[in-house]
Order: structure tokens, then C-alpha cells, then sequence
């Protein structure tokens, strides 16, 4: 008789580390996975050290060419609104807001991907520690006799795997429509790179951007996974520390049993330390991921406000827009707001609302069993503590959790920031047409009083004699 599971109890009792497998064979196959070298190493991890030493090799120097190419693209970006602006006053791009979110998104899209990959590049190792961590506590949970598996969510890697692949790359392909169509620029269109001396054409500048700004634009999206991966297990977690204090407080401790009062006593105890370690695993995850995080808000919010000016500028430029720039400054700001800032934050901010509820629980037990209060005191009250004084919730680099105050924060910084730029644009573009107004009527006044015009004696002539 075989003793390896069946494929059905493998499925059912999927652990945490089959649960990120996908995420993490994508970056590994992508060249930007953690990579073990040592001999202990897990087999579909490990590699030689001359093979790590290559793969080092080519990683950092497609990380220095990265860099390069992000400086010399946004400087590029930046002096040539600046010289338009310049050279074509009339096109409503002089003010100084109005030029720099013309060029803004892109810039930023191309910094944000940077950043987030080369902090991943050292990060990738704790991430990878976090992860076994997190299996060695399913195992401690699951000696407590609790039934704690992924199989729930097994499907979430694929999800947001295929999320961040297919929104990124529909993007991409709406904004080569729009920039590099060769149908209206052709491909071998002269792009010059000022303030440098040097000029490329235009597939040598496409297959620059999709080089140096579409795989990052990938890579980073699909690092933005493992918050949200992660935030998916320690839910998990955390919801079997909630169910078995809803049944603690279900328990009728009213009766003397002093045998079930000291079980019900050392449950407490065991629940205690297990959230405990949930809040420690949390703690090194969050040191493993916050700066991303942070990065992905700051940057993110930052390309929202200027796609979403861009819109609101479209209806008044002048020229007019396109309809399809309209439609992907349109897209672009809908993606940024529905996807990028809250599709990916949500399974953190419901992880955190869990563990909000561990506390109430805790209360609750206390005041619905009044002789395990009293009996575990102790241990009650440094729980109460611990969910008290822990904030179970992912931050952004230590300045902020992203929990449901994180939704309220940014959906007030964003109509705040559409009332104000309305209220410029407004301002700007009606004091553009009152200044047209003005010129178009002082040329007409001029016309009329330049000598020699056959208006110019209307009104200054004396009176026939009669």
C-alpha cells in the first residue's frame, strides 16, 4: 500500500509555501527570484555559486542600465514639455502646472518600477524566510488542533498573478497606440534625446521603453503580489485565533468543573502565544515589505493626480485631444484608482479589519465568562494587551497603516485635488481666452487706426458746407 497522499488530501491541505509557489517560480524564471546557493537548500531553489555569481552579475547590470535609462528618459520627458511650452505658447501647456502633469505620469511609472525591483533584489531573501516562517506557524496552529489550510484561497495567486499581467500589458499596448503608432509617427522618425547630444529613431526609443519601462512595469506589479499574498495567510491566521474565541465564549464556565476550567484556561494560554507569534510573523513581513508599499502609494498616487489632471485639462486644451489620448488619459486614471491603489490594498485592509476583531473578542470572553476571567487572569489580561497595543496591519514604511482609514485617505486626497485643479485649470484657461479676446480685439482697433486704412477718417472728418 502506497503511504504518499492522495492529490485530493494534497489539495485540501494546501500549506503556504505551495501557496505562493506560482508567484515565486514566475520571478525566480524571470531572473529576479530569491536564489540559494547552499547545499541544504530546498532542490528547486538551489544553484551553483558560479551560476549565482552570473545570475548577480546580469541582475545588477540590468539594474544599472535601468537607472540609466530612467534618468535620461524623465530628463528627456521634463526638457522637451519644457522647450514645447516654449515653442508653442499657443497650445495652452504655459502654465507651469499644466506643463508638468502633461509629462509626470510617465516619469514616475518609470521611478516606481525602478525602485520597487531593486528593493525587492534585497528583500527577496526575508521574503523568502517569511514565507517558511509563516508555515512553520500553520504547523503550530494546526497542533492546536485547529484545521488551518490555504485550500480556501487557492486560487488568489493565479488571480492576482493574471490581474497584474493582463492590466499591465493592455496598458502598455493602449499606450504604444497612442505614442508609438507608426501609422502617424513612423518607425523611423527622428526622437531627439535632449539636453544630449543624441538622437534615436523611433523603434530604437520603443524597444528602450520596452525594455527598460514594460518589464519593470511587470515585474513590479507582480512584487506587489506578495503583500498581498501574505496578507491572505495571516487572515487565515488570524480568523482561527477569532473562531475558537467565539467558541471559548460559548462555553457555559458557570459550573464548578475545575477540570473544564483549567482546559478552558489552557486554550487561553495557547491562543495567547499564537497570537503572539502572528504578530511577530507580521512584524517581519512588514520589515520585508513597508517600503514597497510605501513606494507603490506615494508613486501611484502621484501618477493618479496626473493622469486624472490630464483628463480634466483634456476638456479644455487647445488644441483639443484626441479621442484617443481622451480615452487613455480616461483608462489610465480609472486603472490607477481602481487597481493599482485599491484592488491590490484590499486584502490587506481586510486582514487588518480581522484583527481588529480579535480584541472585541477577547472582551467578550472576559465579560460572558466571569469564573475563566477570574481563574486565568493573568493570562487574560496580558491577551488583552498584546491586541491592544499590537496593531496587526501591514504600514508603508512605518508612516501609516493601510487599514479602512487608508480607503478614506486617499479617496480625500483625491477629490480634493480634482476640486483644486479644477478650479485652476478653470481660472487659467478663462484668463487665456480673455487675453485672446483682448488681442484679437486690439489688431481690429489697429487695422482701423493705422493710416491710410479706408476706416481711418471715419469719425474725424469735418462737416460738408452746406
Amino acid at each position: 500500500m502506497s503511504l504518499k497522499p492522495k492529490d485530493s488530501e494534497k489539495t485540501e491541505n494546501l500549506d503556504v509555501i505551495t501557496f505562493f509557489d506560482p508567484l515565486v517560480k514566475i520571478l525566480r524564471y524571470a531572473g529576479f527570484g530569491p536564489i540559494v546557493w547552499r547545499k541544504d537548500a530546498p532542490a528547486n531553489l538551489s544553484c551553483s555559486y558560479c551560476a549565482k555569481t552570473l545570475h548577480i552579475f546580469t541582475r545588477s547590470t540590468y539594474i544599472f542600465l535601468l537607472w540609466i535609462w530612467t534618468f535620461i528618459m524623465s530628463l528627456n520627458i521634463f526638457y522637451k514639455s519644457l522647450s514645447d511650452a516654449e515653442t508653442f505658447p499657443g497650445d495652452g501647456r504655459q502654465n507651469m502646472i499644466v506643463k508638468l502633469l502633461f509629462e509626470t505620469p510617465y516619469c514616475f511609472i518609470t521611478v516606481r518600477n525602478a525602485t520597487i525591483v531593486s528593493i525587492f533584489l534585497f528583500r527577496n531573501g526575508n521574503i523568502l524566510e517569511c514565507i517558511s516562517h509563516a508555515e512553520e506557524l500553520r504547523h503550530k496552529l494546526i497542533s492546536l488542533g485547529g484545521h488551518v489550510t490555504m485550500q480556501r484561497f487557492r486560487r488568489r495567486p493565479i488571480i492576482y498573478i493574471a490581474t497584474a499581467l493582463i492590466i499591465v500589458t493592455l496598458w502598455e499596448i493602449h499606450e504604444w497606440a497612442c505614442w508609438f503608432n507608426p501609422d502617424i509617427v513612423g518607425i523611423y522618425s527622428d526622437w531627439p534625446m535632449a539636453p544630449l547630444p543624441v538622437t534615436l529613431v523611433q523603434y530604437q526609443y520603443a524597444a528602450l521603453w520596452w525594455t527598460f519601462s514594460t518589464i519593470p512595469f511587470l515585474l513590479g506589479q507582480l512584487i506587489l503580489c506578495f503583500p498581498v499574498l501574505f496578507a491572505y495567510t495571516l487572515r487565515k491566521f488570524v480568523r482561527y485565533i477569532n473562531k475558537e474565541l467565539i467558541s471559548l465564549s460559548r462555553t457555559n464556565t458557570d459550573s464548578p468543573d475545575a477540570r473544564l476550567t483549567g482546559h478552558l484556561g489552557r486554550r487561553i494560554t495557547e491562543l495567547r502565544e499564537a497570537h503572539f507569534g502572528i504578530a511577530h510573523l507580521l512584524q517581519l513581513v512588514d520589515a520585508a515589505v513597508s517600503d514597497i508599499l510605501l513606494v507603490q502609494f506615494l508613486f501611484d498616487v502621484v501618477v493618479l493626480f496626473g493622469f486624472t489632471g490630464l483628463l480634466v485639462q483634456s476638456r479644455s486644451a487647445e488644441p483639443p485631444e484626441t479621442a484617443m489620448e481622451w480615452t487613455f488619459y480616461a483608462t489610465s486614471a480609472i486603472l490607477w484608482f481602481a487597481i493599482f491603489l485599491f484592488h491590490f490594498s484590499f486584502p490587506l485592509i481586510h486582514m487588518a479589519e480581522e484583527a481588529e476583531r480579535t480584541l472585541h473578542l477577547v472582551y467578550t470572553t472576559t465579560l460572558l465568562s466571569p469564573v475563566l476571567f477570574q481563574e486565568s487572569y493573568k493570562d487574560i489580561s496580558i491577551f488583552l494587551s498584546e491586541a491592544r497595543n499590537n496593531v496587526l496591519a501591514f504600514t508603508g514604511g512605518k508612516f501609516y497603516y493601510v487599514n479602512r482609514h487608508y480607503i478614506i485617505t486617499c479617496l480625500a486626497l483625491i477629490f480634493s485635488y480634482i476640486v483644486v485643479l479644477t478650479e485652476m485649470l478653470d481660472r487659467f484657461y478663462g484668463t487665456e481666452e480673455i487675453k485672446r479676446h483682448i488681442l484679437q480685439l486690439s489688431k481690429e482697433v489697429a487695422n482701423i487706426t493705422r493710416p491710410g486704412s479706408a476706416q481711418s477718417g471715419v469719425g474725424y472728418h469735418s462737416a460738408p458746407h452746406s
